[in-house]
């Protein structure tokens, strides 16, 4: 069976002054289902709801020690235009996306969510050719689990940790156990040996502002949600040509691109802008 990735663009524009959810993906998610009419349920792994952008800046919270998480807000005048993008993997050639409007709401505020672009590719076309350098640009924070981690956790009653450092050769791997839990048959490489050659073959050049963040998600209750991965940007050089990896990690950069790295994308984490300097 074919698979493909669908993302559509979507700009959000409220009709009065609101105040936004902490991690403003809910708004787009809201928007997204109210365009197609319908709840549709995606598996596990299969869907990006990007966070609202404005002035191609992402909007989230970020908490510092200290802060009253009540008044931890962000807000949007009306007429602002906010920009986001819904990806996600299917088995069907075409949804009936059409490029038109719809009036939405979210909590107290009123929405206008308008198509921009929809594009529709096979798995066979989705990859990405970066050159020898490229930039990848985490725009929200990235989560990365270590696989074989949890058993030790579970042991201890800890719920979760996740490496808080730019490593592209974990994110790599983790990207080809999510092909092979979809069953999508496109890579040639197991996840150990894209590790094994990521790590020897691609070298970081430069770091820009990596950093780890606090990010307030939602309030269950009176209990916050607040989660923490690392944003900013690293510069890569490939060293080796070896075709094999090179082509499976095109179509892993072309398909990060688009649907994110880490854990909790479905939900807007893990945002990544990828820069060829192929033409530096």
């Amino acid at each position: 069976m074919v698979s493909y990735i669908v993302t559509v663009w979507l700009d959000i524009i409220p009709l009065s002054d609101v105040v936004l959810p902490p991690f403003t993906s809910k708004v787009t998610k809201t928007a997204f289902y109210s365009l197609v009419g319908r709840k549709i349920i995606f598996p596990k792994r299969r869907v990006f709801f990007s966070v609202l952008y404005r002035d191609d800046r992402p909007l989230y919270r970020v908490v510092e020690r200290g802060d009253n998480l009540r008044r931890v807000s962000i807000s949007a005048r009306e007429g602002d235009v906010l920009s986001s993008r819904v990806s996600f993997v299917t088995e069907e050639d075409y949804l009936g996306f059409m490029y038109h409007e719809i009036h939405f709401r979210f909590g107290g505020g009123r929405f206008i969510g308008v198509v921009k672009e929809v594009e529709f590719k096979k798995f066979s076309s989705v990859s990405m050719d970066v050159g020898d350098r490229f930039t990848l640009k985490f725009m929200t924070p990235v989560l990365l689990s270590v696989p074989g981690r949890s058993k030790f956790l579970r042991k201890r009653n800890i719920k979760r940790r996740y490496k808080l450092l730019p490593d592209l050769s974990l994110m790599l791997m983790l990207l080809v156990y999510d092909f092979k839990m979809q069953g999508l048959e496109v890579l040639r490489c197991t996840p150990l040996r894209m590790f094994r050659w990521a790590y020897r073959a691609i070298a970081e050049l430069n770091y820009y502002g990596v950093r780890p963040v606090n990010v307030l998600y939602s309030f269950e209750g009176e209990k916050a949600e607040i989660d923490r991965g690392f944003v900013g940007s690293v510069t890569y050089e490939i060293l080796d040509d070896e075709e094999e990896c090179l082509e499976d990690l095109r179509i892993l950069l072309g398909y990060m691109s688009r649907m994110g790295v880490g854990k909790s994308r479905n939900i807007g984490f893990g945002d990544v802008r990828i820069i060829s300097h192929s033409e530096d």
